[in-house]
């Protein structure tokens, strides 16, 4: 069993990358937005407060989601924000073998990004709230840096972060 848990900032590429991952390396790809508690969903498109109690709930909803997802699927990626430390962690204590992926991009090329996106739109002023929010990694992760446009570079350096 192989979970990968693509995050980071929106914009940044984590279903980006994920479909990458999927196409082409075997993954099943879990887009973590899709199981978003309505409640949750109606705050971001409004651009307010996302309470911990929403967070929490939301994590909850994920790793359930997770469990059900290894029983069918060997590989996994998951792609979701994870805007929290203490989040990562449980997701990291409940799924010892997840390897977490952080995904970059430059603030002007995630905030262009943005402007294109169709599922739950964010605005680039948002987008810089949820910066603020963004916890500093502490648990073991590795970078995926996507800055440029197309497929090839993403693959290669998945390519290196999967070869251990």
């Amino acid at each position: 069993m192989r979970i990968v848990v693509l995050f980071g900032l929106p914009g940044a590429g984590k279903t980006f990358v994920g479909k990458i991952l999927s196409k082409k390396f075997g993954y099943f790809l879990y887009d973590a937005d899709a199981d978003l508690p309505l409640e949750m969903e109606k705050v971001i498109r409004e651009e307010g407060k996302v309470t911990e109690e929403m967070r929490d709930l939301f994590i909850k909803r994920v790793m359930a989601r997770v469990r059900e997802l290894k029983k069918k699927h060997s590989k996994i990626a998951v792609a979701q924000t994870f805007i929290k430390e203490r989040h990562r962690q449980q997701f990291l204590d409940t799924f010892s073998d997840a390897r977490f992926i952080l995904i970059t991009a430059d603030v002007e090329i995630r905030e262009a990004r943005l402007l294109h996106r169709k599922k739950l739109p964010i605005s680039a002023k948002y987008a810089r709230v949820m910066l603020r929010n963004f916890d500093k990694p502490e648990i073991q992760f590795e970078t995926l840096e996507n800055n440029v446009d197309g497929e090839e570079a993403i693959k290669a350096q998945v390519r290196l972060l999967l070869s251990d």
